[in-house]
């Protein structure tokens, strides 16, 4: 965030995407269901993420034509 501030004005609600960095691309198959995935920043809090221990629903499954006529 400090970096992308240099160049750009960061607004509330501003997303910066940065991909996955090198040799961390299959740091997600570690996490297991039920395990919870913890984001903080200093000053701000933090937000608290559970693994799903089910899949999620394909959206195609659900959708209906005449839903959208």
């Amino acid at each position: 965030m400090a970096y992308c501030s240099t160049f750009l004005t960061l607004e509330p609600g501003d997303v910066i995407l940065t991909g996955t960095p090198g040799k961390t691309a299959h740091a997600a198959r570690s996490l297991t269901p039920g395990q919870h995935l913890v984001t903080a920043i200093e000053g701000m809090g933090a937000a608290i993420n559970p693994t799903r221990t089910d899949p999620l629903p394909d959206p195609r499954a659900t959708w209906r034509e005449e839903t959208y006529q």
